[in-house]
């Protein structure tokens, strides 16, 4: 229509108007679409992870997740192996228990993970079972470094001052570590806008 329009049409105006509220439009059902598959992702993730009594928050939204390696100095390697879910507020570190709903024996640990790793979408979970073992929480005052001891590879330090706890993930790949630290430092730095709003900060592909 408004290609067909002179341009000093008297419609002309009234045409832009129309334009812009069928933009706005669009734009608000793409947002609360976005929105709901967001939701429905959450939701999924939700019900796959056991040990926590509150992962249910309205304002809780699904960034990434993956397998990593993390230093453990009573291990007798000094590194060890989990299954991280990192949302808006919490990094969750968890073990496999299940596995396309068959229980995991440890000595199959790293083998189930890095299938895992695999997955192409959230729906992957669904016959697989976490258990909480430790929870970092993200706020706007956490950090997140590359680690200086490249001994084991590359690696990044996350730090949560309200938690009052640290961790070192160690990495296969430069390309790994690098997402991952990209992950986080987002993650800390929209903290306070994701927990106050519903916008979506989905960068599980980026």
């Amino acid at each position: 229509m408004l290609k067909n329009s002179p341009p000093l049409s008297p419609d002309t105006d009234k045409l832009v108007e129309c334009y812009q509220l069928i933009l706005d439009v669009a734009a608000w059902i793409n947002e609360k679409k976005l929105y709901e598959e967001e939701r429905e992702k959450y939701n999924t993730v939700l019900k796959i992870i056991t040990g926590l009594y509150d992962m249910n928050k309205s304002c809780r939204r699904f960034i990434v997740s993956g397998y990593c390696k993390y230093l453990d100095m009573e291990s007798p390697n000094g590194v060890n192996s989990a299954y991280f879910f990192l949302f808006n507020d919490v990094l969750i570190e968890t073990q496999v228990i299940k596995h396309h709903n068959h229980k995991i024996k440890r000595k199959q640990l790293l083998n189930v993970y890095k299938l895992i790793n695999d997955y192409g979408t959230v729906d992957d979970f669904k016959d697989d079972m976490f258990q909480v073992q430790c929870v970092f929480m993200v706020t706007e005052d956490a950090i997140v470094s590359y680690g200086a001891n490249p001994s084991f590879g590359p690696s990044i330090s996350f730090t949560s001052p309200l938690s009052d706890m640290q961790v070192t993930l160690v990495f296969d790949n430069p390309l790994d570590a690098n997402a991952w630290f990209v992950a986080l430092a987002y993650t800390i730095k929209l903290s306070p806008r994701l927990n106050e709003s519903k916008n979506i900060f989905n960068i599980r592909n980026e």
